[in-house]
């Protein structure tokens, strides 16, 4: 069965499901696509908005590039070009290209600089995972990646581009402790005092 639905008929299942009147099931039956497929159409948070169930304008060879850009801030003081489309819960942008739901600091190195070698990662210099800007990409290995995670104390209390700059804004020495800045952001005295001496997070300003 042909399940590719065009732009009124997305529009006509998010309209119906709104009034609450109808399942996913009974959608998928209807359209002849499956559940998922109905779940997609009806969660689509800038992740999603692809050539077949997306906003109604599909991605192609043509307009990928401007697609993308559309969806970048050039704007941030540190040289970081944010992507302002679906974030994933680690913090890393996400893009549909015409193949697949990618990462978008992905997409931006292999842009500007060709395809990614096999077995290698993209990783950031400035690491801010939002961040798409080429100069601040550069490729490593899963173990790179692993070494240059536990140099900046990233895992569970990974510290966002935000926060390292709010935290060297607040300490005072004496008066504003690494143990009190530790303990408002959930983090050790190590982690507060590392970048704080800027051992790690250098690129941060």
């Amino acid at each position: 069965m042909n399940n590719k639905l065009n732009t009124e008929q997305i529009v006509e299942i998010r309209e119906r499901y709104a009034l609450r009147n109808v399942t996913y099931v009974m959608l998928a039956k209807e359209y002849g696509i499956s559940k998922s497929s109905v779940d997609i159409i009806l969660n689509v948070k800038g992740c999603l908005e692809n050539k077949k169930y997306g906003k109604g304008i599909p991605i192609t060879k043509d307009n990928i590039e401007e697609r993308f850009w559309e969806k970048v801030d050039k704007t941030d003081i540190y040289g970081c070009w944010l992507w302002n489309g679906c974030i994933k819960e680690t913090g890393h942008g996400r893009f549909v290209t015409l193949e697949k739901l990618d990462y978008a600091h992905r997409f931006s190195w292999e842009l500007h600089y060709g395809k990614i070698p096999k077995g290698k990662w993209v990783l950031h210099k400035c690491d801010n995972g939002k961040c798409v800007n080429p100069d601040h990409l550069f490729l490593g290995t899963n173990i790179d990646n692993i070494i240059d995670m536990n140099k900046k104390h990233r895992g569970r209390n990974k510290l966002n581009v935000e926060q390292v700059r709010e935290i060297r804004r607040k300490y005072v020495r004496r008066k504003v402790t690494y143990v009190m800045l530790g303990e408002e952001y959930g983090v050790s005295k190590q982690v507060i005092g590392d970048l704080i001496r800027k051992t790690t997070y250098k690129f941060y300003e």
